[in-house]
């Protein structure tokens, strides 16, 4: 290998060390998948919201026209 490709591929520290992990931020580590799991429940609150708003809405449908059968008798 050429002496700039054989850079790229070794690493100066032991196998297992801690120092050759990259430094990340610790908003990495918890800010980013805190942000994740929060838009992800705030998905699945408006999915439920959005059921929950239809079957009321069905309900009150399938009423009235109960209501209007029952008038009709």
């Amino acid at each position: 290998m050429p002496p700039m490709a054989s850079a790229l591929w070794t690493r100066d520290c032991d196998n297992g060390s801690s120092s050759c992990e990259k430094p990340t931020s610790t908003f990495l580590k918890s800010g980013v998948p805190a942000i994740i799991c929060g838009v992800l429940f705030l998905a699945a609150v408006s999915v439920c919201c959005f059921f929950l708003y239809r079957n009321k809405k069905r309900d009150a449908e399938e009423a009235k026209a109960a209501q209007k059968w029952n008038d009709d008798l």
